[in-house]
């Protein structure tokens, strides 16, 4: 009886452990409102992080700010084989990010670099290899998207 009393206590415990996502809306560290986002680049890799954006313009708060972001997107190969086809490839996004903070008073440009890789091995399967090339896009997208809003949080 112990031991059941036991597991049900820890199980109880287990689910109110207060564990919220850090980026959540939910948790109301974010007091901005995105006004405008213009994208240049990869089209796929623009779109994720428009969506994700867009989540922050529909809040009506006194930080505003537009935003301008290019992307460069490249497939290096880094391997061979004695053939000379292409084993490994290195999978590059370098972004460059501007951030206007708009004020009554004054105007506030910051200007972000940001450079993520991923190394990938070649696929015998083209269409899996082609999507796995679009899973590793989209996390190379998210990793923007957070940069992006953790910057925008400590203006």
């Amino acid at each position: 009886m112990n031991k059941i009393f036991f597991y049900i206590l820890f199980f109880c415990f287990l689910q109110n452990c207060g564990f919220t996502p850090m980026y959540s809306q939910k948790n109301g560290n974010f007091n901005f409102i995105i006004e405008s986002v213009d994208l240049e680049g990869d089209k796929f890799i623009n779109n994720y992080i428009n969506v994700q954006l867009k989540k922050y313009s529909f809040v009506n708060n006194e930080k505003k700010f537009q935003i301008e972001i290019k992307t460069d997107y490249k497939k290096n190969i880094t391997a061979k084989d004695l053939a000379g086809a292409a084993t490994d490839f290195e999978l590059i996004l370098n972004t460059n990010v501007k951030i206007n903070r708009i004020d009554d008073n004054n105007v506030e440009d910051v200007n972000l670099a940001l450079t993520d890789s991923f190394n990938m091995k070649k696929n015998e399967d083209k269409f899996e290899e082609d999507s796995y090339e679009r899973l590793l896009k989209k996390n190379l997208a998210t990793s923007v998207y957070e940069k992006i809003i953790f910057n925008l949080s400590k203006l």
